[in-house]
Order: C-alpha cells, then structure tokens, then sequence
C-alpha cells in the first residue's frame, strides 16, 4: 500500500518546524496573509487576511516573510523522516510525500510529530484523496474495494489542494456535479472546454487514480552522523556534555573541508521506545569547531531533565556543502612590461632598449632622453 504525507500551508508549517516552536506562526506577502499554522486555521483566520487585523486577533501568533532556505530545510527533514519508514520515498513538493509503508501505526506516528495528515491507498492519488478527507494527525485507510463509494462521498471541493480555482469549483456545484464520482462521468473533451486549464488539471487527477506506478528509490542527501553510547545511563549534565563534545568533535573532524547548514541531537532515554530529537537552523552554513559546539550545548540543555537517564547521544550534520570560493579578482592579472622584458631577453638579449630620461623640459629633444640598451641587473628568469 502506498501512503502520503500532507501538511498543510507547508511555508507556515517550516517556520514552526525549524524556528518557532509550538507557537503560532502567519506568513504574509504584500500585507497579506498567505499561510497560516493549523491553530490559526482552526481559529478563523483565513488565507487572505490582512497582516493589521491577524495581530489585532491573534496579538500570540508570529507574522513573517516567507524563508525559501527554511522551507528547503524542514522539507528535507520531513523526507528523511519518511526515509525512516521505508526506502520508497517519492517527493510530490513543498506538502506532499509519498512513502511505501508497511506499518500503518508508524506512518501515523511520523505524521502526528510533522503535525501533518496521512492516507493510504492502493495508488498515489487515492492516497493522497484519502490524506485530505481527514484530521491533523489522523490517519484514513481506501482500499480497492472501498474506493469507488469513497469517490461517491468525497466532495468537488477537494480539488482546492490542486490548485483548481474558486470560480471553477462554484460552478461545478452550480452544474449539479458535487462529488468526484460525478466527474469521472465527464471526458477530457468536455472539461477542458468548459473549464480550460482547470479542466485539464481535473482530468489529469482522476485518471491518475488507477494509476499503480510504484514509488522510486529515495536517494537521501548526505550527512554525518555519529553516536555515542552512554554505559552506565547518565544523567548529569557534566558527564552529558563531555560525551556530546566527544560525540560533536568526531563529526566535526569527519566534514573535511564541507560546511553544514543545520545540527541535529537525537538522545535516546532509558526505558523508553521514542528519541528525543532537537535541532538547529544555522543563519549560515559554517565549519567552525566553537560555534558549533555551543549549538550543540544549546541543544543538550533542552532535551536534558533532572530524571531523564541517557543511553545514547548522535549528532547529525545536516545540508553540507563545500563553501563558495573566493574570487578577490574577475580577470587573471595580465603581465607586467618588466615580465614581458624578461622573456624577450631570453631570446633576444641584444635586442632591448629603454629610454633613459635626462631633462624632461630640455629646449632640444635629443637633449631630453637618450636611447640605451637595457641590461638586467640580474639573471633573466629561466
């Protein structure tokens, strides 16, 4: 079975992930609301608002610009995290993951942490229908068998998460066709001349529903990671912290010249199944031995309590890259007249000249200069 992964307004959803977090968070363009977390969403804030009166309502919530950078790297996080569950990983965009899962209950536990919704089918798409029929960390199952009444069911307006437009689903209502089984009625002919491009995009969905292509190999991008493990469990941040600068120095020493641009701790508690993770966007990729090891400090006293017992602790170096070159010049700096001199000398040692300047406002030029041979105080280079 194939599972998909949605999260909802994903630019808000990252801001959140990696920078705010459990707090609410608005992103605007031009003064506008374009994205919201699912808390706003819940609370009435539409897309589309005005920025002045969101924080007028939400005086709590955080409004900023969209961060692409951000969005890449908690995109990228959500993939390796779907990578855990299966090699199959097939990525859809900015909100949409496909995954081949075996276990229903882990791909449901992975969704309730991204703080997404998750389907699963016998196809992709009817996966992803199922995924946005249901709740923010909730999980809804279609089988063959059930797909055909849950098209029955599922309503037009769910082709707003393709990007059909408004006008056009209020005049799918408005012909009567209601439920996408009504549009399975419907040829690509017909849609595309009463709905253009949107009708297009309607009959690319349906027909994609029996599509069984299966989902390719993920190819995750690189990273370091190491793990330290802690024999007896420890609790005490001195013994907690010398075991993270052992555990942070041996992936620094493994990045030879790369930089990362995010630091990852995942603790493992005594006794308990989950990981403790915790993380940390860089403002900008760096290499340097102390600055991250006091990110890494950071991150430790975040994940540490009084009565939590540590059995392991892995760092992981996420994003890495080798840093831009410096380029101090556009050009290739030409050559000298003393380094073209020299080479001719090698060839024409009796063939050089220079001027030798005696009186620059001399009344008779032949008195001003005099032309001589030029001779090297020093051996020509060879």
């Amino acid at each position: 079975m194939i599972g998909c992964v949605v999260i909802d307004d994903f630019s808000a959803a990252a801001l959140r992930m990696m920078r705010y977090r459990n707090q609410p968070v608005g992103v605007v363009s031009r003064q506008r609301i374009v994205a919201r977390t699912s808390c706003l969403a819940q609370r009435g804030l539409r897309i589309g608002d005005a920025q002045h009166r969101a924080a007028a309502l939400f005086p709590e919530a955080i409004f900023v610009e969209r961060e692409p950078h951000v969005e890449l790297a908690a995109w990228t996080t959500v993939l390796e995290r779907c990578h855990t569950l299966s090699p199959y990983v097939a990525d859809a965009g900015y909100g949409i993951a496909f995954v081949d899962v075996l276990h229903h209950q882990s791909l449901l536990d992975v969704t309730a942490e991204l703080n997404g919704r998750a389907g699963i089918g016998p196809t992709r798409t009817a996966a992803l229908l199922a995924a946005l029929r249901t709740g923010i960390g909730t999980l809804r199952i279609v089988g063959n068998d059930t797909l055909a009444t849950m098209l029955a069911d599922w309503s037009v307006d769910l082709l707003a998460y393709i990007n059909v437009d408004a006008d056009t689903i209020e005049r799918l209502h408005m012909f009567g066709l209601r439920t996408l089984a009504h549009l399975q009625q419907l040829t690509q002919r017909h849609l595309q001349a009463q709905f253009g491009r949107d009708g297009l995009a309607i009959h690319g969905l349906l027909a994609s529903i029996g599509d069984h292509s299966p989902i390719p190999l993920y190819q995750p991008p690189p990273v370091v990671d190491y793990v330290t493990y802690l024999d007896p469990a420890q609790r005490e941040p001195g013994a907690l912290q010398q075991a993270l600068h052992h555990t942070v120095e041996v992936a620094l020493n493994a990045l030879d010249d790369r930089v990362c641009g995010m630091l990852e701790l995942r603790v493992t508690e005594r006794g308990q199944p989950a990981t403790i993770r915790a993380s940390r966007l860089l403002k900008s990729p760096t290499n340097e031995h102390r600055h991250l090891h006091s990110v890494a400090n950071i991150l430790l006293r975040d994940v540490i309590a009084p009565q939590r017992f540590c059995t392991s602790l892995a760092i992981t170096l996420r994003h890495l890259h080798l840093p831009a070159p410096a380029q101090l010049d556009l050009f290739a700096p030409s050559p000298s007249a003393l380094d073209v001199a020299r080479i001719l000398a090698r060839r024409f040692p009796q063939a050089l000249r220079r001027v030798d300047l005696h009186t620059p406002n001399a009344y008779l030029p032949e008195m001003s200069h005099s032309i001589i041979p030029w001779t090297f105080t020093n051996a020509p280079d060879s």
